[in-house]
């Protein structure tokens, strides 16, 4: 089958053969394989060359993400299948990826934590959720939660959090029981266990109320 060169573009040059129909072939892939206008292929190197193209297409669009952000294994894999790029392409993709290193979970996973943590100081519950949203390996998840279990900057953001939520109801809200289930609504949001926020309860209502 002839190759047939349509038109030029951005991306490469955009080609049509009678039997196979048209593809775009980057200038890279175009270069690699020594191809030139009306050269004459068999149907097996079209599809390297068609494949060729996808995964470059596939690549580019995977680092310019990765440019912006850093992206957990599945969340870049769920990226590339809702552009429709092929199992065999992404399997392969992701694997140079990792090699590279610009995919590394559990290293993700460890900055992940402590932005939430030091930040945004969310509780263990709500940060195990989103990792798991994200597609994170349980096994890496409970790895890196579980160095935090007892770490005192757990208890210092719930007293904050709930100190801070029982001044601004306080001054609006006289019913003590309202108050006390907002604030616990608010740290389940925040993702603490019910342990951790009874006990922080019963420690403002000494503080406050001088009672249990």
């Amino acid at each position: 089958m002839n190759l047939v060169v349509i038109k030029k573009n951005k991306f490469g040059f955009v080609v049509r053969t009678s039997e196979l129909g048209d593809l775009t072939i980057p200038f890279l892939v175009w270069e690699k394989n020594r191809l030139y206008n009306n050269c004459e292929i068999s149907e097996s190197v079209f599809d390297k060359i068609k494949y060729e193209s996808e995964y470059f297409e596939a690549k580019n669009y995977a680092m310019r993400l990765l440019t912006k952000r850093s992206y957990f294994e599945n969340e870049l894999r769920r990226k590339l299948l809702l552009k429709k790029k092929t199992e065999q392409i992404i399997k392969a993709l992701i694997s140079e990826i990792i090699d590279l290193g610009f995919i590394n979970d559990e290293k993700f996973a460890e900055e992940f934590v402590e932005y939430k943590i030091h930040i945004r100081k969310f509780g263990l519950n709500r940060i195990s959720n989103e990792l798991k949203r994200k597609g994170v390996d349980r096994s890496i998840i409970t790895k890196i939660l579980s160095s935090y279990s007892g770490e005192e900057i757990l208890n210092e953001n719930i007293h904050l959090i709930a100190q801070k939520k029982f001044e601004s109801l306080a001054k609006k809200e006289d019913d003590k029981r309202k108050i006390f289930q907002k604030i616990f609504n608010h740290l389940t949001l925040k993702g603490y266990s019910t342990e951790s926020i009874m006990e922080e309860l019963k420690q403002l209502k000494l503080r406050y109320y001088e009672e249990i």
